[in-house]
């Protein structure tokens, strides 16, 4: 685990920290990531505008599944231990090979596209499940400590600087879906769909 990140999980009993996955820990010349945030403080950035369908039935009506107004726009306690969390900064050192500039514009754009995949991976599990395995998780471990026995170690080791899994190929499917047309099937009438 990351230098620091087991502690952090005895430590942190509700779940409510979302950690980089290299937190603590030394990758090659790049400064040690020491990103954190309390889950419900990690939002989509708001210089960049994202849609986000609702569900329909076969009709087309929209439905809501009794979820919250924040749906896919923050993350939630738990999602750091269902999904392989980077921070945004430290993605953008695997795609980049440098550090994010604060004063460049390029890379607070790039910023908000890794943090909208990285919502995107955390929203792709139902708010139960992430509640469901932190819950299993925390019970297990208060189990062990009940017992005199070392917690379970989660593995998150940091990871290597570079992208292994596609990650720039997610941003460029993001950054696909804003372009003009890509959602224009929307406004249209019935009549006009059956023409496209």
């Amino acid at each position: 685990m990351g230098r620091g990140l087991s502690r952090l999980w005895k430590d942190n009993a509700g779940g409510e920290g979302l950690f980089c996955g290299n937190f603590g820990a030394l990758r090659g010349l790049f400064p040690v990531c020491r990103k954190s945030w309390h889950a419900r403080s990690y939002t989509l950035s708001s210089s960049l505008e994202f849609q986000i369908a609702c569900p329909e039935n076969e009709e087309g009506v929209k439905w809501n599944k009794n979820q919250e107004d924040y749906c896919f726009l923050n993350a939630r306690k738990g999602d750091m231990l269902c999904c392989p969390f980077q921070c945004d900064y430290c993605w953008h050192v695997n795609l980049m090979h440098r550090s994010a500039r604060d004063c460049y514009t390029g890379d607070a754009i790039l910023l908000g596209y890794i943090r909208r995949v990285n919502l995107d991976m955390m929203w792709s599990r139902e708010p139960s499940t992430v509640g469901n395995h932190l819950k299993n998780l925390v019970k297990g471990r208060d189990m062990s400590l009940e017992l005199g026995l070392e917690p379970i170690s989660l593995s998150m080791e940091p990871w290597p600087a570079g992208d292994t899994c596609g990650f720039q190929v997610a941003i460029e499917i993001i950054r696909a879906s804003q372009r003009p047309g890509q959602n224009a099937k929307d406004d249209l009438s019935e009549e006009e769909k059956h023409l496209c």
